[in-house]
């Protein structure tokens, strides 16, 4: 059972999915209680009767600091009495829904660490983009921070050395940061929560476009010169929508971007390798159990970038690959030659 008390109120986390898994055993390690939430009534029985993500992350036990809750339909506020961090972990295009179902439940006096990245769908402006903007309706006068970063979770769960960025206001920061910090899991203080919702949501689409590089045999070189070019864009998008050069070119945002898109374990790269060796995207998509979250954040960036008149001819390509049937050899050739 969880204690209940000033030091050692529990850690929730919210969603336990390879991440949301891994950010538990994570925060496990570094001496905090956590109470792991499933989103579906199956995933919560495998997790109590196997004390191991099964379908996430074999072979990685549970450690006994982490209790597993009931599902989201299910829980009720008698599982949640008090917490000291709330860890959102819940796929971009269904935290909405979730957090609907979820507000009346959640502990209401601690802050909330957003750890999914992506845009909301739908977007009409610039702000309806981040979901930081609208969980803030749905948990008035709550701190809403995000966390962000270079991290496969595998590689967090497994206690491999790893960094990420926290941005929370000054006064939240240290007393959240302890509750995941240890020497091999460091985290760097920002309140930038723009940029790491920024660079979380485009890094996905640069990875699609790496891996149609790959994909096509473009090379090496084209790779890391496409990938500079996205980067830049990603930077004049992310000024435009009130980001900082100096979070985008941090742990949070180069660091992220240089992960999944140099990193064939991304599914976004593996999405891109399969559309540029020729793949129908359809097929793709129905195949894959995980999320490709760069499929639908290709499309508000586009539309984000007409608005704003920003010029980004790499991510224009992969709407046009994505949602208008262009090849990618086309389309990557003459995102070549306008961005140059």
């Amino acid at each position: 059972m969880l204690t209940e008390g000033k030091e050692k109120r529990p850690v929730v986390v919210v969603g336990a999915g390879a991440w949301g898994t891994a950010l538990s055993i994570a925060l496990a390690r570094a001496g905090s209680e956590v109470l792991l939430l499933p989103r579906f009534a199956a995933e919560a029985e495998s997790l109590k009767g196997l004390r191991e993500n099964v379908h996430w992350l074999p072979g990685i036990p549970l450690p006994r600091e982490i209790s597993v809750g009931s599902s989201f339909e299910e829980l009720c506020t008698e599982e949640l009495p008090s917490a000291s961090a709330i860890f959102w972990v819940v796929p971009v295009q269904f935290s909405v829904e979730s957090a609907q179902i979820l507000a009346p439940v959640l502990p209401k006096e601690c802050p909330i660490l957003l750890c999914s990245k992506g845009f909301l769908c739908g977007a009409s402006t610039p702000q309806d983009l981040f979901l930081s903007e609208a969980l803030k309706d749905l948990f008035p006068r709550r701190t809403i921070g995000v966390l962000s970063g270079p991290n496969f979770a595998r590689e967090v769960a497994e206690g491999k050395p790893a960094m990420a960025a926290m941005a929370l206001p000054k006064q939240h920061f240290c007393e959240v940061a302890r509750l995941l910090q240890t020497p091999k899991f460091r985290l760097f203080e920002t309140e930038d929560t723009v940029s790491l919702q920024i660079a979380g949501a485009l890094k996905n689409v640069l990875a699609i476009a790496c891996g149609l590089v790959t994909g096509l045999g473009w090379g090496q070189n084209a790779r890391a010169a496409l990938l500079t070019l996205g980067f830049r864009e990603l930077v004049s998008l992310g000024c435009a929508l009130g980001g900082c050069l100096e979070t985008l070119i941090g742990v949070g945002g180069l660091g992220d971007v240089q992960l999944t898109c140099l990193s064939d374990q991304s599914r976004n790269t593996r999405l891109g390798i399969r559309l540029g060796q020729g793949e129908r995207l359809a097929g793709i998509l129905k195949e894959n159990s995980g999320v490709a979250e760069g499929v639908p954040t290709a499309k508000p960036v586009y539309v984000m970038a007409r608005s704003l008149k920003v010029s980004t001819p790499l991510f224009d390509a992969l709407y046009r690959v994505l949602y208008e049937g262009e090849s990618p050899q086309v389309a990557l050739e003459r995102a070549w030659c306008d961005a140059t």
